[in-house]
């Protein structure tokens, strides 16, 4: 499923390009401040509980958020510094993301003793936002921070995540055939355009002034940049009933 990760030239030149890697957020890091309260805590019970399973899974899971196009220019506003920054597309098996789903009202809080009712809480928490971020259509990547050594705080890219295209902003300097100097070897073709606004619409759309670069893909792009094959860390989350 190809999802799309919002940055700025910086970050993606400075560390995502050369280290092949994405970072893994935390919950408690993210930019809304009901983040994992979606369940109406008004009961005193039910909020020492939400507060309880909140801290612990500060702890456990961290995330890497995706939206599922790169029309919006409200999120290249918000995520991409303003037009200036890029757009990274990502192939990702969609067994290890998650649709956000959002809600006008807080839900209800109902976690029971069942197993069945305690998955369908926790998926609930992970996975609901307020209404008003539906802008974003984000799609979760939730991942396991226990790793066999050390916490895990990056996914490298690889078989699971393999990165297929960039746009750049309507403002970012750099050209595709200068961002494509930036970009090692993949096991997948990369392609590289440029965005701006569309001229019917309140969308961005490709900027077909500027002639897109694609970098073919290597078989051996692993030993060119020095990554190590290995499995993600990812939640494997399936659809709940109800969703689409």
């Amino acid at each position: 499923m190809r999802v799309y990760y919002m940055t700025s030239t910086e970050v993606a030149l400075k560390h995502i390009l050369p280290e092949q890697r994405l970072k893994v957020s935390r919950f408690k890091d993210l930019n809304d401040p009901f983040e994992l309260g979606c369940h109406d805590a008004g009961d005193r019970r039910a909020r020492q509980r939400t507060q309880a399973f909140i801290q612990t899974t500060n702890e456990k899971l961290g995330l890497i958020c995706f939206s599922d196009n790169w029309k919006s220019p409200v999120m290249w506003a918000h995520y991409a510094n303003k037009h200036e920054g890029v757009c990274i597309g990502f192939d990702i098996h969609e067994n290890y993301l998650g649709y956000v789903q959002y809600t006008s009202s807080r839900l209800g809080f109902s976690m029971s003793a069942k197993l069945k009712n305690s998955i369908q809480f926790i998926d609930e928490m992970l996975y609901h936002k307020a209404q008003e971020w539906s802008y974003e259509n984000e799609l979760r990547a939730v991942v396991l921070l226990d790793g066999p050594k050390h916490p895990i705080s990056h996914i490298p890219f690889g078989t699971a995540i393999q990165m297929r295209e960039i746009v750049l902003g309507a403002r970012c300097v750099c050209s595709p055939l200068e961002m494509a100097e930036f970009v090692l070897p993949q096991q997948t073709s990369v392609t590289i355009t440029k965005a701006r606004p569309a001229f019917k619409t309140f969308e961005m759309t490709v900027n077909k002034k500027f002639k897109p670069v694609t970098i073919a893909a290597s078989r051996d792009c692993r030993r060119l940049h020095g990554q190590q094959s290995r499995a993600p860390r990812f939640l494997l989350r399936t659809p709940q009933e109800g969703e689409c």
